[in-house]
């Protein structure tokens, strides 16, 4: 996978912006791991954070969290208030 075909899924990647989510699985998944550096591993987030951290990367940011959790980039807590790398 060349590194122009992941840069053609972003408008700019500073500050980030996704212009949409790949479909193919490998470019999907590069793509993921490319917005999860967005989040310090470190570090809890409450879901208004990721969510305010998501809005500027992408315009459905309630798709773009489920997608990250589902594909472990990130994990959360069961009540969904705590999100961490």
């Amino acid at each position: 996978m060349k590194e122009n075909d992941e840069l053609r899924m972003f408008k700019s990647l500073i500050p980030l912006k996704l212009i949409a989510l790949p479909k193919k699985k490998e470019l999907r998944q590069i793509t993921l791991q490319r917005i999860a550096e967005c989040f310090t591993a470190s570090r809890e987030y409450t879901e208004q954070e990721v969510n305010e951290i998501l809005m500027g990367v992408y315009e459905d940011y309630v798709y773009l969290r489920r997608e990250l959790v589902e594909h472990q980039y990130l994990q959360r807590t069961a009540d969904g208030r705590r999100y961490w790398k």
